[in-house]
């Protein structure tokens, strides 16, 4: 078989798996499917699409634990009627739930759940962060380390897996031990990779400064200037101070470069 028989092969056998409801633009490949009285072509076919379909419903439940345990039973007709919406156009499972979120946006459920939409988006920032590399050990004295004459130049490195992420619903009753449901938004999470596992953290205003400040590559002298003046007059200095020393532990900010 030729290479450029071999790609329309596969291209036939995609349309026919994934695409059911499309003509298939190469039908001649169907007589290479043998059949019988008992099993014809199109019925062996259905086995191969059945089984992968399977496995697209079950690395989205993977992708979406939480989302898939609020839905319950809902979750596999809402996997079966996103696929069809979104046929899954990727080489690898690690990307099926993409447009997951965006499909929960105009669906029935996000009616009755106004917040599953939201959940979903924050559980595929998780799964994103889980692909990027883990950091190397972190430095835990590295603020102790810098010099006084060395805050003009100083610049913070930031965990590439860790992306801030606003919701209007409060999300922590599904991804936290401990919730009050009774605060009112936006609510801010960072998600990160820790090497092993993706997680989250809840963020205050300040704290979402303070990230933004860092990741925009900002100078320590430029950041205690910025949050100086924005820090709100009820809200300790300290706490800022702590909540940087904290992801410096966590490994979300690893290393200091002096430019």
């Amino acid at each position: 078989m030729e290479l450029s028989d071999l790609k329309n092969l596969q291209r036939w056998f995609s349309c026919e798996i994934f695409e059911k409801n499309r003509v298939n633009p190469e039908p001649a490949f169907k007589r290479l499917v043998r059949e019988t009285a008992k099993f014809p072509r199109d019925r062996r076919l259905r086995v191969y699409s059945y089984g992968i379909e399977a496995r697209l419903c079950d690395a989205l439940k993977v992708d979406f634990p939480y989302t898939s345990e609020v839905l319950k039973k809902d979750f596999a007709e809402i996997s079966r009627q996103y696929f069809s919406k979104f046929p899954s156009v990727y080489a690898s499972l690690d990307r099926v739930g993409k447009d997951f979120a965006r499909f929960l946006d105009d669906s029935p459920w996000s009616k009755e759940l106004p917040y599953i939409s939201e959940l979903a988006r924050l559980e595929w920032v998780m799964a994103e962060t889980f692909f990027i590399d883990g950091i190397k050990k972190p430095n835990r004295n590295l603020l102790q380390d810098v010099k006084p004459t060395d805050l003009e130049r100083a610049v913070l490195l930031t965990n590439p897996s860790a992306q801030i992420f606003e919701s209007k619903s409060n999300l922590d009753e599904f991804l936290f031990v401990s919730a009050d449901s009774k605060d009112l938004g936006p609510f801010l999470y960072l998600a990160y990779n820790d090497g092993e596992v993706s997680l989250t953290e809840k963020l205050t205003p300040t704290q979402k400064t303070l990230w933004n400040l860092i990741t925009q590559k900002k100078s320590l002298a430029v950041i205690c200037d910025e949050l100086s003046t924005l820090l709100p007059a009820d809200e300790d200095p300290g706490l800022v101070m702590k909540s940087l020393q904290k992801w410096i532990e966590l490994g979300l900010i690893y290393g200091i470069t002096v430019s």
